[in-house]
């Protein structure tokens, strides 16, 4: 799926963990993605890089979402950045245990197949990755999804259910 008609992604919280899958995956599918981050600025131009180095487009920038006035600078930035094209439907996913850099406990076996156990998949045996978050994302970003809106997509694994 190519996302010719989202010409620009913003993604919050785009330099690590399920951000950074959503940034890697919209540049792969053609997005120019401009992605914040709150204060690994290294984790962002790593970011940015290996969506460069996959033939994508990206740049990042510093937004502390919590912090008085930087959610208008956040959405000053989004409209500064905005060409026109299609606003994303207002839509969320909910991911379930997702694997990532903040979280110690896959390096623990019992904790890890005690977290794998929670999906409805037995036969994944595992717990979920960005990756499955971001491909979800990638549709609700793209012209497929066009008639959805105001939606809650559980993207648990079925631990959600």
């Amino acid at each position: 799926m190519s996302h010719d008609a989202l010409s620009t992604a913003l993604v919050t919280g785009g330099s690590r963990g399920i951000g950074r899958a959503v940034a890697r995956r919209l540049g792969a599918e053609g997005a120019l993605v401009a992605l914040t981050y709150s204060s690994d600025e290294s984790a962002a131009k790593e970011t940015v890089n290996s969506i460069e180095t996959e033939g994508g487009r990206a740049f990042a920038f510093r937004a502390e979402l919590g912090v008085p006035g930087d959610a208008d600078a956040l959405w000053a930035e989004y409209d500064r950045l905005r060409d026109g094209g299609r606003v994303i439907n207002v839509n969320a996913v909910s991911p379930g245990t997702v694997e990532t850099d903040i979280h110690p406990w896959p390096a623990d076996p019992a904790a890890r197949a005690h977290a794998a156990a929670f999906s409805v998949f037995d036969v994944f045996d595992r717990v979920g990755q960005p990756a499955d978050i971001a491909d979800v994302v990638a549709f609700l970003a793209g012209p497929d999804s066009r008639w959805v809106t105001g939606q809650n997509i559980d993207v648990s694994g079925g631990s959600g259910l």
